[in-house]
Order: structure tokens, then sequence, then C-alpha cells
């Protein structure tokens, strides 16, 4: 659970969201710092081979079927996301 300036969200659900695009192979959403708000959410994609989708595709997506606070601000395309054996994913 993240607790934002916004509200509280679980960054599990709205990970399952953005990788059910047809677009995307994979994604993973954690939190991140943020001096204004505290904590908040960040999302990591693996796009599908020749997928054109973008941040702004993605962050509307989430916007168009969750709570507002649950929109990742940031979205960074990542050529593979890095599992550890039991299958959290990390951000670098």
């Amino acid at each position: 659970m993240i607790v934002s300036g916004d509200g509280n969200v679980h960054p599990g659900p709205v990970g399952d969201l953005i990788a059910v695009r047809l677009e995307m192979r994979e994604a993973a959403v954690t939190s991140v710092p943020d001096n204004e708000y505290g904590p908040r959410l960040a999302a990591y994609v693996v796009r599908e081979p020749g997928a054109a989708v973008d941040a702004d595709a993605v962050r509307g997506w989430v916007n168009e079927r969750l709570s507002r606070f649950a929109v990742p601000r940031g979205v960074r395309r990542r050529p593979a996301t890095q599992r550890h054996r039991a299958r959290w994913c990390t951000a670098s």
C-alpha cells in the first residue's frame, strides 16, 4: 500500500491493468519518493516488439479505469523487467 498525498493505492492492480494492454509484454508498478506528495506511483513497462504506446497513453488507460490517484506519474520503458527468485520486480 502506498500512502500518498492524493490517497492510498496498492501498486499491484495498477500494474495488472497496464499489463493487459495488447501493446504491453509486461508491467511493474512501484513507489518512488516525491518531495511534494510523499511516495507516488511509477510504472516500468516492457512493450511488445513494434508497439508504439507512449507514457500519455498508459496514463490515460489507467485514468479511464481507476481512481485519479492510481495513475502513475512516471512511466518508463524498459527492455525487460528484472525479477528476483520470489518473482518481485525491481526498477533498476
